[in-house]
């Protein structure tokens, strides 16, 4: 399953398919056949690619990993998504954050 998440993530060009089969990806995640984080991932990128704000914040700008997150400008926003990462069981935020920005720099 990590394999075609891989695939479907970076398939930038077809956010309608993409979008389409986050139903399943759901599904798959209930089943314990794909990660929580996968699907935390695969969910936002299919809102930015709408322009839609994240449900996770696991999407970062362009600009780099120190840039702020797309939709999470307001402390709202950041309130929301630090409550539907602790419901899909992963990481809070500003602890993935600190990973995704060391891994950066490897």
């Amino acid at each position: 399953m990590d394999a075609a998440w891989t695939l479907l993530q970076h398939a930038d060009s077809s956010p309608d398919f993409r979008a389409a089969l986050l139903p399943t990806l759901g599904e798959r995640a209930a089943a314990g056949e794909l990660r929580a984080a996968r699907l935390a991932q695969f969910t936002d990128r299919v809102l930015v690619a709408y322009g839609r704000p994240q449900r996770y914040g696991t999407q970062f700008s362009p600009e780099g990993w120190r840039a702020p997150h797309f939709g999470l400008d307001d402390a709202a926003s950041l309130r929301a998504v630090e409550e539907n990462r602790r419901v899909l069981g992963v990481m809070p935020l500003a602890d993935y954050v600190c990973m995704m920005s060391e891994a950066r720099k490897r």
